[in-house]
């Protein structure tokens, strides 16, 4: 692994040691380590074992000649990537040239030797390499905190994974004999421990339900608690407790009963009814390391999960003492209860909460059996129902509503007696969407931090680089051998700048990944796919232009898109058959054409699918996109896909329009911009003037690399400039004379004060100082909040040249204002 920090080598090969003394001589006032080679061959066996940041190397060389050396290296890839500077005695010969440049050469250095041009080239190749080693070490770190924290998240994530199991798992239990061991051997099993024991509150004292570790727990322990007992602290405060070492806490008693006397302790209350602790459980572990914070933390939401069935045991116990008692759990309790006939799977009974999970009124419900409600596999869970003769865990079962939704929900059975069964489910369709925001919001925060602290840093290694090669691109000649080189580098700068955008733009991705695509081949894959699936008395006609440009959109959703507007053309056509006609051409909306279309005036793709079915009129357009509306019979639709198509086209930026009459037919018309690509080749000068002007600037920045460059830069424009690196001493300096600056430019990012901080407390001291605020994050702050801080310009790294002198100008034109 390359080690930025040490010191770059450049090997310098010549047969004549006159020649490698003068080369060395020269370049040992460079921070870099000088290695000889007399021959070819040394050079090539001296490039086994070093790294090198630049190779010069003389052409004319016997046994062995500069251009055969420089072909056996780019052959390599151990060096194919090393630059390679011919030196040459021969008067300047393009075939030469060609030839040094064809075998991999970066330039060509004539002898006599010029020290000033010698020394310019290789530094600007040693800046290079720098960098590079630079961003290569940035990229292994961020790469490291990256795996670390998809890592813990994983980690995290397997952990909620097997509490959601759990839970679901505890819904069945309804019973306390088993729903009390299960919980008890649930919470061991997730904090790995060796013992435990689980306790249930009586009038009296404790009852001992389950032990993990028998003979350590006594059947029962009568109120009132030793005062010391953890059990009483517990009930009393109804909070859990973490004890890491019982042998070494004077001011409890591990478990109020002389059980465990050292390790790591933890105890729940369990809630019930009223939510009254209505039980303790106790986890113990003897063993390194102790239960952490975290473990507590998972305990407490599993103890959460709990109290629900915790109060469907202890209402379904009341349920078998009381008719009253019965009817109250019935009607109250969450989860929704059915009462059905084991043969039939009519309903003849179900609470308020089983109403509310069907989407049914009760005499609605009583008319109805499992068939008509439920999943498909109904069949099966009827025969599971009428077979069952002890409590049943019987899965997830999707139930369909009326108004054409559906919900999930975790159902159990329990037998009534020889006809009838009771049914328990568990409304889980919130739990699963949580689950899934929470799965795709962790995800979508450690993409965005990642991104931003790239950004932040590599906007801030752009800056300079970006900087220095504009200056030096105005300081030499247009035909200098070192104009070309400088284009390049200026030119990978501004790439390197719009991809940091792009990393930026896709973290913020709520759907899909999005990317520029062309849609044709996936509009014609998706006709295949409904080709194959409508009758032959429908006939698609399709005129897809293969010269529309690109969109940015992901491919899923253009596919859900076609799919979703096709199938409702089939649907209009589907007794009568007819014509689908689907075109894609690339259109010019001017602003007359989008004022009805809520997007922005410019070139569109526009997808266009056309039935000759029976049409709408003009109400029902209206409702079209409503979610879960339909014109279809039950079973045909739920009403979604128009809704869905529509939220598609709106975070694409597009629009979505609709003709039809009754009996003529209808027509979709889908438009979505069309972008160039992310990248587009930079001018490497901009040939229009640039500003300047002659004001005195405090320029602050903590990256003293930046501060150097801009303040050369700012000079060159022809302002006076006092820069500092540190915020606090730029404020005492503004402060000792305020009416000594014209402007000051300033970071955002910094130790101590950061740049929106350091604004306020300098326009407290003078509310007229034109401020310029430059970021190389834009979500440290905005342009809007900037501004609304009194901030009178807005810039992001890394900044052009020509762009730093037309905002600098504008500032202060605007403050004169």
């Amino acid at each position: 692994m390359k080690d930025a920090s040490h010191r770059p080598k450049i090997l310098i090969v010549d047969d004549n040691p006159e020649n490698l003394f003068v080369l060395e001589k020269i370049l040992k006032k460079l921070d870099a380590d000088i290695i000889r080679a007399v021959s070819g061959n040394d050079a090539l066996s001296t490039t086994l074992y070093n790294e090198f940041a630049l190779i010069i190397l003389d052409v004319q060389m016997p046994e062995m000649n500069g251009y055969e050396v420089a072909e056996i290296l780019k052959d390599d890839e151990r060096t194919e990537n090393i630059p390679i500077i011919f030196v040459t005695a021969i008067d300047r010969d393009n075939a030469k040239e060609i030839k040094g440049y064809s075998k991999g050469a970066v330039d060509f250095i004539f002898k006599p030797l010029d020290e000033f041009i010698l020394m310019s080239k290789v530094r600007v190749f040693l800046e290079i390499y720098k960098m590079k080693s630079g961003l290569e070490q940035l990229v292994r770190e961020r790469t490291l905190e990256l795996e670390r924290a998809n890592a813990h998240l994983s980690d995290n994530n397997a952990r909620l994974r097997k509490i959601v199991e759990t839970t679901q798992g505890l819904t069945g239990c309804i019973e306390i004999s088993s729903f009390g061991p299960k919980l008890l051997e649930e919470f061991a099993s997730h904090m790995t421990a060796s013992g435990g024991s689980l306790y249930f509150v009586e009038e009296d004292g404790l009852r001992l339900l389950h032990c993990l570790d028998p003979g350590h727990a006594p059947d029962y322990l009568s109120f009132p608690l030793d005062e010391f007992s953890i059990l009483r602290q517990v009930l009393e405060s109804g909070k859990p407790s973490l004890v890491d070492d019982v042998a070494k806490n004077d001011t409890i008693k591990s478990s109020g009963w002389g059980g465990y006397l050292d390790g790591s302790l933890l105890v729940f209350p369990i809630l019930g009814t009223s939510r009254k602790v209505s039980g303790v459980l106790t986890l113990h572990s003897k063993t390194q390391p102790p239960f952490t914070e975290q473990d507590k933390e998972i305990g407490i939401i599993l103890a959460s999960y709990s109290c629900e069935t915790m109060r469907a045991v202890e209402a379904f116990e009341a349920l078998q003492k009381s008719e009253r008692q019965y009817r109250t759990l019935f009607e109250k309790t969450n989860d929704a209860i059915f009462i059905a006939e084991r043969a039939t799977g009519r309903y003849t009974d179900a609470n308020k909460a089983a109403l509310d999970l069907t989407g049914r009124t009760l005499d609605e419900l009583k008319q109805m059996t499992t068939r008509d409600i439920t999943s498909k596999d109904a069949d099966n869970l009827l025969a599971a129902i009428s077979e069952s003769c002890e409590v049943r865990e019987l899965g997830r079962v999707t139930y369909y509503r009326p108004d054409g939704t559906c919900r999930i929900a975790k159902l159990s059975s329990v037998p009534l007696n020889t006809k009838y069964v009771i049914g328990i489910a568990r409304d889980i369709t919130h739990d699963l969407e949580v689950e899934k925001q929470l799965r795709q919001a962790y995800k979508m925060e450690a993409i965005g931090t990642l991104a931003g602290g790239i950004a932040h840093d590599f906007n801030n290694i752009l800056f300079p680089i970006i900087g220095y090669t504009e200056m030096l691109q105005q300081d030499i000649p247009e035909n200098s051998p070192f104009r070309d080189s400088l284009d390049k580098i200026y030119s990978g700068g501004m790439r390197a700048k719009d991809l940091v955008k792009q990393i930026l733009t896709f973290s913020r991705q709520r759907s899909g990944k999005l990317k520029l695509m062309k849609m044709q081949p996936i509009i014609k894959e998706a006709l295949k796919l409904i080709r194959s699936t409508i009758p032959t008395t429908i006939e698609i006609k399709q005129d897809i232009n293969t010269d529309c440009g690109e969109v940015k959109a992901d491919p899923t959703q253009i596919h859900q898109i076609v799919m979703n507007l096709a199938t409702n053309a089939y649907h209009a056509m589907e007794t009568t058959g007819g014509e689908m006609n689907v075109n894609l051409n690339q259109i010019q909306l001017s602003n007359q054409d989008v004022l009805s279309l809520d997007i922005k005036p410019g070139l569109y793709a526009c997808l266009t699918i056309a039935d000759t079915g029976t049409g709408m009129n003009k109400d029902l357009i209206e409702k079209i996109f409503d979610p879960f509306f339909t014109t279809k019979k039950k079973g045909k639709g739920t009403g979604m896909g128009l809704s869905v198509v529509h939220g598609i086209v709106k975070s694409m930026e597009g629009s979505i329009r609709v003709d039809s009459m009754p009996g003529k037919g209808t027509q979709f018309y889908v438009y979505l911009p069309i972008f160039k690509k992310f990248y587009k080749e930079q001018p490497v000068q901009n040939n229009s003037p640039i500003k300047k002007g002659n004001e005195k600037i405090l320029l602050v920045d903590d990256e003293k690399d930046i501060v150097t460059m801009e303040k050369q830069m700012l000079e060159r424009l022809g302002y006076q400039v006092v820069s500092r690196t540190n915020s606090i001493e730029a404020l005492e300096i503004f402060r000792a004379d305020p009416d000594k600056f014209d402007m000051v430019i300033t970071d955002m990012a910094m130790p101590n004060m950061p740049g929106d901080k350091l604004s306020a407390q300098l326009i407290k001291i003078n509310p007229d100082i034109p401020i310029l605020l430059c970021t190389g994050f834009s979500e440290a702050i905005s342009k809007e909040k900037a501004a609304a801080l009194g901030i009178k310009g807005f810039l992001m790294k890394p900044i052009v040249m020509k762009d730093f002198a037309d905002k600098i100008r504008e500032v202060l034109k605007k403050n004169l204002k």
